[in-house]
């Protein structure tokens, strides 16, 4: 695979440049983003040691994205968050529209194999083929986000499989008030477009919280023509019809939450030497957790989840007659223990027992065992230096077991300026169908071993109340899992060589004065193939450029942002993504109180530009666009 060139970092170098420029021509005004932008900087963070602590201090590479972004840049779903994220971004194959999370230059994948989802700290996990995660990012009530943590980079430590170049951590609204607040609103568009979204949240007068959100969504979907392994053509009609609900009820000592998603694209797909389309005719899932907290002592604290991810799809040849359906059911038992012997010194021990079942026409009925301990511990040395130590031992039945460890050191030497130098590892472990399928063109292997990662990350990072700066530098070596196309039927497994990743990550926010404040990234990546057989090909732009600018103006909110891709490996067109989101708080023309009825107006691909990407692994499929045209959307919005 390609290398850096000089061309790429002299693009990359004047990116840095214009932002550092930017950053530090700061105005003297007041700002009416002080506030926001000062919490935003001292917000606590839960996901990278699983305690509450300050960004700048928690030992990953971490981005925050707060409720009031999400509002103002006019996100409809988890997909246009994601795709505004550093380093990151939705792609999809010839199955599902927006079906994974691209991070850091990954191997092409049709699934989201890299990338782990939390839901308030709790896994969800599709355990057939990894990560059809579509269903997800277009469903998920976004109404119900109070923020999301992002950690760029491995997490198995503390979180076991998929947990390996990313970790998406969304935490949903919560409220103390003994009040109930109720939000509604209805979405029209492009395609026929009809989202509504229902909201309820609130807290009793003994502090039980509680939270229920419904997103009900129709869309036509852009019409796609598209050629198949036999060079047969045809067009379908890329639809995204899902109904989700989200519920969570709890306090500090008991917390259930629930989380339904059925979802139906329509869509179609080639897989290998199969010469008839595999249409998706309906997916549902279902996420649900149970969690008990108990304070011991002033130093000890003992935490227990049940958590269960359920997972099905029915498909056809034709989009009528039932070609198959598999399903997979996965339950986790965790206890954890928190431990704080000393003012400075944090201890988090833990472990999992899970079961995971499943089944369907080309997988026949399995089931395994899976077991794990981790530790992790970190101790603040000085006023400026904390270490961290951490490890995981994870075991998969039939195969030898794995260990993932992690170290790192946080430097806050005091006035504005930190830094963080960190190691981990992370592994993968072989899904149902890279295990078990057994189809005409493609075999599993039982005896996969988990596919592994370890990561460098080196980063300076700046802050004071008008801007926030990161400059990260990452270096991943792997070894993957992928399908042998010398083989007739094809068979996974893992591959011999091993693929190394690098790259510089530039994040930001600013504000720039009364009305607006900006946030951005850039990335320049590579990779690199040390064996003489190809890896899976990764699928990646050298480098992103990513722009965004918030402004308010009285009862007027303003969003803009843009999301330049470069060209990049294999078949990944240069493309230019341009939104833009306004907002009118029109309550005084209706004459009710303040906020409680707005107007927005939603932009996308503004620009109408429908750059490709070469879909899948397995076997050769016609480009599908990263988007689809010009699109305008309004929402109407009441709260009360």
């Amino acid at each position: 695979m390609r290398n850096h060139t000089l061309q790429r970092f002299n693009r990359f170098g004047a990116s840095l440049f214009l932002a550092a420029n930017v950053s530090f021509a700061q105005s003297e005004e007041p700002s009416v983003f002080d506030m926001s932008l000062e919490q935003l900087l001292n917000l606590k963070v839960s996901v990278a040691s699983r305690r509450d602590e300050i960004v700048r201090e928690a030992p990953a590479v971490m981005t925050i994205v707060t409720r009031e972004e999400i509002e103002a840049l006019g996100a409809r779903n988890l997909m246009d968050i994601i795709n505004r994220l550093p380093s990151m971004q939705v792609v999809g194959h010839a199955g599902f529209y927006g079906n994974k999370t691209q991070i850091r230059a990954q191997p092409n994948s049709s699934q989201d194999r890299h990338t782990l989802i939390l839901i308030n700290g709790r896994p969800v996990r599709e355990n057939i083929n990894g990560g059809n995660n579509a269903y997800f990012y277009l469903g998920f009530p976004v109404s119900s986000i109070e923020s999301i943590e992002i950690i760029r980079g491995p997490g198995s430590v503390l979180y076991g499989s998929n947990a390996f170049a990313a970790v998406i951590n969304i935490k949903t609204r919560t409220t103390t008030s003994a009040t109930t607040d109720y939000e509604v609103s209805t979405t029209y568009g492009t395609f026929d477009t009809q989202d509504y979204n229902a909201l309820v949240t609130g807290s009793t007068s003994n502090l039980i919280r509680y939270l229920a959100a419904v997103r009900i969504s129709r869309s036509d979907g852009p019409r796609i023509g598209w050629t198949d392994n036999a060079n047969r053509t045809g067009f379908v009609d890329y639809k995204d019809d899902s109904d989700s609900v989200y519920i969570k009820i709890g306090d500090d000592a008991l917390n259930l939450q629930a989380a339904y998603n059925r979802y139906s694209p329509g869509e179609y797909g080639t897989l290998g030497t199969l010469t008839e389309a595999i249409y998706i005719s309906e997916v549902e899932t279902f996420f649900a957790d149970a969690g008990l907290s108990r304070q011991l002592c002033d130093a000890l604290s003992a935490h227990l989840n049940l958590t269960l991810n359920t997972f099905s799809w029915d498909g056809s040849n034709d989009g009528d007659t039932f070609f198959e359906r598999r399903y997979s059911r996965n339950l986790i038992l965790e206890p954890m223990l928190k431990y704080a012997p000393l003012d400075d010194l944090n201890l988090v021990v833990g472990g999992t027992a899970e079961y995971d079942k499943f089944g369907g026409r080309e997988l026949f009925e399995q089931s395994r065992y899976i077991h794990s301990v981790y530790a992790q511990a970190d101790y603040q040395l000085n006023d400026w230096l904390k270490p961290l130590v951490g490890v995981q031992y994870n075991k998969l039945e039939d195969i030898d077991g794995n260990v993932s460890p992690r170290a790192g050191l946080v430097l806050t030497p005091g006035g504005n300026w930190g830094a963080k130098l960190l190691y981990s590892e992370a592994f993968r472990r072989a899904y149902a169908a890279e295990g078990h399928l057994n189809s005409s063109f493609l075999l599993g292997n039982p005896l996969l071993k988990p596919e592994v990662i370890e990561t460098y990350e080196a980063q300076i990072n700046y802050q004071n109340r008008r801007c926030q700066i990161d400059l990260t530098y990452f270096n991943s070596r792997q070894e993957i899992i992928e399908v042998d196309f010398t083989r007739r039927p094809l068979q996974f497994i893992n591959h011999p060589g091993d693929m190394t990743t690098d790259g510089i990550e530039l994040t930001g926010r600013i504000n720039l004065g009364r009305h607006w404040k900006a946030l951005g990234s850039t990335i320049a990546q590579s990779t690199r193939n040390h064996t003489t057989e190809p890896l899976i090909y990764p699928n990646y732009p050298d480098y992103m450029i990513k722009v965004g600018f918030i402004g308010k103006f009285g009862k007027y909110d303003v969003g803009v942002f843009n999301s330049y891709l470069s060209e990049g490996s294999l078949w990944h067109e240069q493309s230019n993504n341009l939104q833009a989101n306004v907002s009118m708080d029109i309550s005084r023309l209706l004459h009710v109180a303040e906020d409680q009825v707005s107007l927005s107006l939603f932009a996308d691909n503004i620009l109408d530009e429908t750059a490709h990407q070469l879909p899948s692994d397995v076997g050769v499929n016609e480009p599908i666009p990263h988007s689809y045209e010009r699109r305008l959307y309004a929402t109407l919005k009441v709260k009360w």
